[in-house]
């Protein structure tokens, strides 16, 4: 009997302890040293990555006052906004608080899986989105310039559900400027045949379920232990960052990790051993 009441109220503890968890997102600030030319000014990117319209806990109002009076150089949204097309409204309403930051070149977006569940509506949302300022990019890219140097925006679209084509991607990208890449899915590295400098995405939630381990990330093709399932990580191609994302799918937990604003600094170094120091500094930490 006494067994039996001690299990249940640890379990409700555990689970009220989710619950406030997805109420209460992490800032992480994540600093990348690039050879790339970028000029004297470092590129400041904010990231949001599965929103989950339906299962968020974090308002908007939220974002913006963790986000700051600062002015990031763009805005990048990669993915899994909304699975439902009633939903439309209430992310298109969360996304117009979003758009009150401030950015230099504005903001941008790639698909994800779940967006796709409504697919004969993405345009519809598109528009919508596009109307609001942010470019929606499908296997494309957008070039800007930044101080000295040139950003190539390579959006490509949510290889989960099979909508990338990565060579129509990067069709036409230079090899000279700053490859920035925006995708949902971070297992689209285990396919990337071009060279990028950063690549943002999200897609695993951290685990979102993480306790004792995130088991369930083994139909994925992951290993169930936190390294694989967020943060900074370094391939051939380059290095990407998972971000653990803004909401929920399934139960509204998060157990064992918490939603994630991420807040990326990129600055040009002048020499390849200084890249690399950077790299080993940034896998031991």
């Amino acid at each position: 009997m006494l067994l039996t009441s001690a299990l249940t109220l640890g379990g409700l503890c555990l689970l009220s302890k989710g619950y406030w968890n997805t109420f209460h997102p992490k800032v992480k600030h994540i600093h990348l040293q690039t050879k790339q030319n970028l000029g004297a000014c470092p590129l400041s990117i904010l990231h949001l990555t599965d929103i989950h319209i339906e299962k968020l806990s974090v308002t908007p109002e939220k974002v913006v006052q963790i986000a700051g009076s600062d002015t990031y150089d763009l805005i990048a949204l990669t993915g899994d906004y909304l699975d439902k097309v009633k939903s439309i409204e209430r992310f298109v309403h969360f996304l117009k608080r979003i758009c009150r930051l401030r950015s230099r070149y504005g903001i941008y977006a790639v698909w994800g899986n779940h967006d796709w569940v409504i697919g004969p509506h993405l345009p519809r949302l598109k528009k919508e989105m596009e109307a609001l300022g942010v470019k929606v990019l499908c296997n494309e890219t957008v070039t800007i310039g930044h101080d000295e140097g040139q950003v190539h925006i390579i959006g490509i679209d949510d290889h989960h559900s099979g909508h990338s084509d990565i060579e129509q991607a990067f069709q036409g990208v230079s090899e000279d400027g700053f490859r920035l890449v925006l995708t949902h899915d971070p297992l689209i590295v285990k396919h990337m045949p071009y060279r990028f400098d950063y690549l943002l995405c999200g897609h695993l939630h951290s685990g979102q379920i993480y306790y004792p381990l995130p088991i369930h990330s083994l139909t994925w093709g992951i290993k169930p232990f936190r390294k694989h399932l967020c943060g900074l990580h370094y391939c051939e191609q380059g290095p990407y960052y998972i971000s653990g994302g803004l909401g929920q799918t399934g139960a509204n937990l998060r157990i064992g990790c918490r939603p994630e604003i991420t807040i990326h600094h990129i600055e040009q170094v002048s020499s390849e051993k200084q890249a690399i120091e950077a790299r080993r500094a940034a896998c031991a930490g």
